[in-house]
């Protein structure tokens, strides 16, 4: 704490590391986030909607990742939302009219910092598949990507925002 009350004035104080630190005796705290609107419209090509680092060595070998999305669509041909961490698919989910899709998913290493699994969709939580194992090498810097594919290119599909936790 710096000062005495909370009405003292702090004065030639510069932060010289803006980039968030993550202290390993903390059990959850909210990393990175995107909170404005990306889009796809007009094509039928899976397109990156959102990009987020994830530094290397920040999940140690039993560490989660907590992926927080909310999207919306337009048209009633099929929308797929997916999101990847280190190039694997753990999450998507195909939607067919205009709707909102709210997703969380937590994508866990297993014992080890390159092994993880994690629930296959987004949305209500039901799935009749499998889940999604990776091999996602953590002590390596790595990108949680959030993409959309259109099947008719007059849809669209818009991230209104993604934010993840890191939760050990």
């Amino acid at each position: 704490m710096v000062g005495t009350t909370d009405t003292q004035v702090l004065t030639n104080k510069t932060l010289t590391n803006p980039t968030p630190s993550i202290n390993s005796a903390i059990t959850g705290i909210r990393f990175t986030g995107q909170h404005t609107d990306s889009a796809v419209t007009g094509t039928t090509n899976e397109t990156t909607l959102a990009t987020l680092v994830i530094p290397a060595n920040i999940l140690g070998s039993n560490g989660a990742l907590r992926i927080t999305a909310l999207f919306s669509g337009t048209g009633t041909n099929t929308k797929t939302h997916r999101i990847k961490f280190g190039g694997t698919t753990f999450a998507s989910l195909s939607t067919s009219s205009s709707s909102t899709v709210f997703g969380e998913i937590v994508i866990v290493n297993r014992n080890a910092t390159n092994s993880q699994i994690s629930h296959p969709t987004i949305g209500d939580g039901s799935s009749g598949s499998a889940v999604v194992t990776g091999s996602v090498d953590t002590t390596q810097s790595q990108n949680v990507v959030i993409t959309g594919q259109l099947n008719n290119v007059a849809d669209s599909i818009t991230l209104g925002y993604v934010f993840v936790e890191v939760v050990k």
